[in-house]
């Protein structure tokens, strides 16, 4: 049902170059909320991030999707 809505969203939290860390360890989550306040749920996907050099969180971007 999600690809016939067009929604289309993807964790990433680091995992993909083997590194383990306390971002690694969590997942994504979903927030229902009614964002713009008209009745409606709507969908808030956050977007992870990495750390590729044990300095920094790089995070991403999270999606909302209006409903």
């Amino acid at each position: 049902m999600a690809q016939q809505l067009g929604m289309d969203h993807v964790y990433r939290n680091g995992e993909e170059s083997n590194r383990y860390a306390y971002v690694e360890s969590l997942g994504g989550g979903l927030a229902t909320l009614d964002f713009d306040r008209d009745g409606w749920f709507d969908l808030f996907f956050p977007g992870g991030g990495s750390i590729p050099n044990d300095t920094a969180l790089q995070p991403l971007p999270g999606t909302l999707w209006r409903n």
